[in-house]
């Protein structure tokens, strides 16, 4: 996730983790405090193979573990037909603020749209990248 390696629109480059019923949550500690101003996470969309963006992203920071505090919630755009694969941006904008440590959740869409014809209804979210601004 943070290897700086982009995946491409092939989902078995090898470079993508899938979550499915389940949120992706990664947990970053810094020795030092760091400025954020924005997190961008990278998610591979195939619409076709039941790869959607995802429906939700919190981001919680602060000093301590057991007090975080919710710094975004992001709901991504989600597609209304089929779309042609591709990597999709999805940028977080932040309050600039200083931590130590971020929590990170990317939740899937629970169903597939009424519109799509798979007779499978789960969807996945697929990372390959998170950056840290």
């Amino acid at each position: 996730l943070f290897d700086l390696e982009n995946g491409s629109t092939d989902i078995r480059d090898g470079k993508w983790l899938g979550y499915q019923g389940m949120p992706l949550e990664a947990y970053l500690l810094f020795n030092q405090p760091i400025q954020i101003n924005e997190v961008a996470v990278s998610s591979l969309v195939n619409t076709r193979g039941r790869a959607y963006p995802p429906a939700l992203i919190q981001l919680w920071g602060g000093n301590e573990p057991e007090a975080l505090s919710l710094l975004a919630t992001i709901r991504p755009e989600q597609p209304e037909k089929h779309l042609p694969r591709q990597v999709k941006i999805i940028e977080c904008p932040l309050e600039p603020s200083q931590i130590t440590q971020l929590r990170i959740v990317v939740t899937p869409i629970n169903d597939l749209p009424k519109w799509h014809a798979s007779q499978i209804r789960s969807a996945w979210v697929f990372v390959d990248e998170i950056v840290i601004n």
